[in-house]
C-alpha cells in the first residue's frame, strides 16, 4: 500500500516559490495619516501650551487666558471655553446688568457677542491685547515658537478636514 502525499508537486512548488519570493521582495510599509481625533488632541495640547506660555509672560493679568466650564443656551451641556480675563469680567458685568434690568428675559434672546462688541471698554482692551501680543511675539522667542506650533497644528487639522469631507468641510476654500 502506498501513501499519497497530501500536496501534489505543483502545489508544493507554488508554496516554495511563494516563500522564496516573500523572503526576496521588500515589504511595503504604509504610513497611516493621523485621524481627525488625533489631530484635535494635538491641537488642544498646542493651544494649552501656548496659553500657558502667554500667561507666564504677560505682565497685565487682565490679558491672561482663563478657562471656564460654560453652559450653552438652552442646554445642560458644559464645555470648556478659554478667553482673556477682561472678556470674562466685562461679560459678567453685562449679564448682571441685564438680569437686574430684564429678569424674565431668557438668556438666548439677546446674544452676548453683540453687546460685547458695542462695549467701549471691551473694544479698548481688545485693541490693547493685540498690541501687547504683537510686541510679546517680537520680544519672546518661546512665545513665538509656541504660537507657530499652534498655527501648524491648526493648519494640519484643517487640511485633514478638507481631505476627509471635501466641499462639505467648513475649511474648504479658506
Amino acid at each position: 500500500m502506498t501513501l499519497r502525499p497530501q500536496l501534489r508537486f505543483s502545489q508544493l512548488a507554488l508554496v516554495l516559490l511563494g516563500l522564496t519570493l516573500a523572503a526576496i521582495l521588500p515589504a511595503k510599509v504604509l504610513a497611516k495619516d493621523p485621524s481627525l481625533s488625533e489631530l484635535v488632541k494635538v491641537q488642544k495640547e498646542k493651544r494649552e501650551a501656548f496659553m500657558e506660555t502667554f500667561n507666564e509672560l504677560v505682565e497685565d493679568k487682565d490679558f491672561a487666558y482663563e478657562c471656564r466650564q460654560v453652559w450653552h443656551a438652552i442646554s445642560h451641556v458644559r464645555t470648556p471655553q478659554c478667553k482673556h480675563a477682561f472678556n470674562w469680567r466685562i461679560s459678567s458685568k453685562i449679564k448682571s446688568k441685564d438680569l437686574r434690568t430684564y429678569p424674565s428675559t431668557p438668556r438666548y434672546v439677546d446674544p452676548m457677542i453683540q453687546k460685547l462688541e458695542k462695549n467701549a471698554e471691551f473694544q479698548e482692551r481688545q485693541a490693547s491685547v493685540r498690541k501687547v501680543f504683537n510686541q510679546m511675539l517680537k520680544d519672546h522667542p518661546s512665545l513665538t515658537n509656541s504660537y507657530n506650533e499652534l498655527m501648524t497644528a491648526n493648519q494640519a487639522y484643517q487640511r485633514a478636514h478638507v481631505e476627509k469631507y471635501g466641499k462639505a468641510s467648513k475649511f474648504y476654500n479658506q
